[in-house]
């Protein structure tokens, strides 16, 4: 097992993940992208939110190229979009991927948009085994793998979700000290 195809999983899974919360509530996506000025209605999110999931399963349990190489081209546009929406002049409260967690885009969303867009495409380029092989060849019935996949892909839904924010508070702190120097 190779820790890039690791990643690779983990940003399948991620993208499943923000797809479901799309589906389940697609208005935090449609008003980001309406800031954004681009087409959006509550169909189109969920439909996008479908394709996202189905795009990461398929890729995570066939291993297939195409697939694979999809999930990277989403990433793609994610960091095209975190990128624009960074440099938009009006203000987004959240990208709306995780629901209604109010996060705006950030350095951090580039970040891990970035990392996942690589390692996908890589493992589209070089071929990689599928979760269930992986899985094939854990110990004790892959348990701890998947225990620490688990805390992997929250603590990377929680570096998108609460770090961003978490750093605000203290940039608007800041910018309020100066006003009364």
């Amino acid at each position: 097992m190779e820790s890039v195809e690791v990643i690779a999983f983990l940003g399948c899974a991620l993208l499943a993940l923000a797809g479901a919360f799309k589906m389940k509530d697609p208005a935090p996506t449609v008003g980001a992208m309406r800031a954004l000025h681009l087409p959006a209605s509550l169909m189109s999110v969920r439909l996008m939110g479908f394709v996202e999931v189905v795009i990461g399963l398929v890729a995570a349990l066939t291993g297939s190229a195409i697939a694979m190489g999809l999930v990277g081209i989403a990433y793609v546009a994610f960091v095209l979009i975190v990128l624009a929406a960074m440099n938009a002049k009006t203000q987004i409260q959240s990208c709306g991927c995780f629901g209604k967690t109010d996060t705006p885009p950030s350095l951090v969303h580039l970040g891990a948009n970035s990392v996942f867009a690589v390692v996908a495409l890589a493992s589209a380029f070089k071929g990689t085994e599928t979760l269930p092989e992986m899985l094939a060849n854990q110990p004790m019935f892959a348990l701890p793998f998947l225990v620490t996949f688990a805390v992997a892909l929250y603590l990377v839904v929680l570096g998108l979700t609460v770090l961003p924010s978490s750093r605000r508070p203290q940039l608007v702190a800041s910018v309020g000290r100066q006003r009364h120097l």
